[in-house]
């Protein structure tokens, strides 16, 4: 077994993919953030946005974002 295959393993079982990975190669803080982009790529496959919308929907949400935190450094 090779150094990398000791890291992590992928397998098929019953129509499913199965990763394992080693305790020691990953903490718990990375491997919630690598599932968080397998969803998030989920997500954006399913989408039917075109760019133009994402980016006005990012934009909208990034001054909403702002409104809120502008807010929070004025009041400090």
């Amino acid at each position: 077994m090779t150094a990398l295959q000791e890291t992590y393993s992928v397998a098929n079982e019953n129509g499913q993919v199965v990763i394992r990975l080693n305790r020691a190669t990953f903490d718990s803080k990375r491997i919630a953030e690598f599932l968080n982009l397998i969803e998030f790529e989920i997500i954006r496959q399913k989408s039917k946005l075109t760019e133009e919308q994402a980016e006005s929907l990012a934009n909208e949400i990034n001054k909403k974002v702002w409104e809120v935190a502008k807010k929070k450094f004025v009041e400090a």
